[in-house]
């Protein structure tokens, strides 16, 4: 009788040690899962956070980079210059008579020309070069090069606008409009900041307005 309650004991033992041991690997199961799920949630939300910095950066209308970035990649060039000796240049370009362009078609057509115009640059410039939206009809393009360079991928932004057919849908229907820009060229130097690198391109750039648009001009 004691043999036989032992053995049942034994029996219950075992049982519920194969128990124990299920819901134990069970709970491994569990945490396994919980586990893979929490990486794959975290490299989720380390995809979206990447993405939201990158949001940051573009210009919502032309799907360039944007003024906040242009700053950052200013301040490289004069690192990498500094560093390596090279000799970037900056492109500052306007778009000749967009405000009349505006007044004539619209808000909205002059929006989607400034797209257009965006794509033209984008499409001319090299690969190491960077198109930036500046603001309003204003472009901007870090060049690899110095003068030489900047001037042959100034002219080619600026041969590129005059030659390219705009098609707009404004206020008035359905147009084909020509535009052209005018370019203003600063090489990098050492002993610049983002904000004088700007400026002598800016005024750069108004010279040739000054001049007859449509041109380019170095600082």
């Amino acid at each position: 009788m004691k043999r036989k309650k032992l053995k049942l004991v034994k029996k219950a033992a075992t049982k519920n040690g194969k128990a124990q041991k299920a819901k134990l690997n069970a709970r491994r199961r569990d945490d396994q899962l919980n586990r893979s799920e929490l990486l794959e949630e975290i490299q989720r939300l380390r995809g979206r956070v990447k993405e939201m910095q990158t949001e940051l950066l573009i210009d919502d209308l032309t799907g360039l980079y944007n003024a906040r970035y242009l700053k950052q990649r200013i301040e490289r060039s004069l690192l990498l210059m500094r560093e390596n000796k090279q000799s970037p240049a900056l492109l500052f370009i306007d778009v000749d008579y967009f405000k009349s362009i505006n007044e004539l078609h619209g808000h909205q057509t002059g929006g989607e020309m400034l797209n257009q115009v965006g794509r033209v640059i984008s499409r001319v410039i090299r690969v190491d070069d960077i198109a930036f939206r500046y603001g309003g009809d204003e472009f901007v393009v870090l060049v690899n090069g110095g003068m030489d360079g900047g001037r042959a991928v100034g002219e080619r932004i600026r041969q590129s606008v005059e030659a390219a057919e705009f098609q707009v849908n404004g206020i008035h229907g359905q147009a084909v409009v020509k535009l052209t820009v005018s370019v203003g060229l600063r090489v990098i130097r050492a002993e610049d900041t983002a904000r004088t690198i700007l400026d002598e391109a800016d005024k750069a750039m108004f010279e040739a307005k000054r001049n007859a648009r449509n041109s380019l001009v170095a600082a």
